[in-house]
């Protein structure tokens, strides 16, 4: 921990920091993991409020359709679904609160500019029974249901290991930088 903390104000001395994004150090894009799971496992679904066509998408089957960010906002069984997901899932990994309602007013509709029309607490509450039930991929989701474990467990492996990807990737560009850094000025200093 303390590698990273002078990793951050090494580059924070070196870089303006509105120009430091090093994912995985200065910022982590999947925080928390467990809730941007659920989002994904549960995003592929059509709504009640879904714009359905008959065009076939590269090679699902059915109707295909679009889900926009005001209907996310304001569908209950969508809301209601997600905020059954991330309090279960997120529960072993001790996510505070307030992480997780960062997360849904940021991330729950997939436009940030689009708030839900409850804030995480209140759709949980409206959860009156666990439950039980899980989708189809051809299913419309019209009642709160479970994220279905494969394809949660998919989700927040891809996102864990990616972000854990991504900081190394950070590490090594930022002290191969530092080192080329170094060497060019202390080339450029021996030629003054």
């Amino acid at each position: 921990m303390k590698m990273l903390h002078l990793l951050q104000f090494a580059l924070a001395c070196l870089v303006p920091s509105h120009v430091v994004a090093l994912v995985g150090i200065t910022n982590e894009p999947y925080d928390p993991v467990c809730a941007f799971a659920c989002g994904n496992s549960l995003s592929s679904f059509m709504l009640q409020c879904s714009t359905v066509t008959d065009v076939m998408v590269g090679h699902s089957h059915g109707n295909a359709g679009m889900t926009s960010a005001e209907c996310r906002a304001n569908d209950t069984a969508y809301l209601t679904s997600l905020a059954w997901c991330m309090n279960i899932k997120c529960a072993p990994y001790n996510v505070s609160t307030w992480l997780l309602q960062k997360y849904w007013e940021e991330q729950s509709t997939m436009d940030h500019t689009v708030l839900p029309k409850w804030d995480y607490t209140t759709a949980l509450h409206m959860v009156s029974n666990p439950p039980t039930a899980t989708l189809n991929m051809d299913d419309t989701l019209n009642i709160t249901v479970l994220a279905e474990q494969a394809t949660w467990d998919t989700q927040y492996r891809t996102m864990y290991f990616l972000t854990g990807e991504s900081k190394y990737e950070s590490v090594y560009g930022y002290v191969f930088t530092t080192c080329y850094i170094s060497r060019w000025r202390n080339a450029y200093m021996l030629n003054i």
